[in-house]
């Protein structure tokens, strides 16, 4: 099960971090697992607007959870950054992982 995104903007932002090899063997690897969850945090860091558009930065943590007991919790942090010129735009995107 994964959960943790709300609305148009974080969606971008959160598709952006799905599609990213990285992230996406860790996903499919985490849910192998029937009884885990993946969770999606986001924290706005900083934006930037001129006259150009808006460049915003948002701290992403993919967790992995399970409701079994006892059981660890991991996660992988992304920051992503991107210029969004246009609503109707993807925006692009450059990703940072946290180690």
């Amino acid at each position: 099960m994964m959960s943790g995104v709300c609305n148009a903007k974080d969606n971008k932002v959160i598709n952006a971090v799905k599609t990213q090899p990285d992230v996406a063997s860790y996903i499919k690897r985490a849910l192998e697992t029937p009884t885990n969850q993946v969770i999606f945090h986001q924290m706005p860091l900083d934006s930037l607007c001129g006259f150009a558009g808006c460049e915003s930065r948002v701290l992403v943590n993919v967790m992995v959870s399970s409701n079994s007991s006892n059981a660890p919790v991991t996660s992988k942090l992304v920051i992503v950054s991107y210029m969004d010129l246009n609503d109707d735009l993807a925006p692009k995107v450059q990703l940072t992982f946290l180690k």
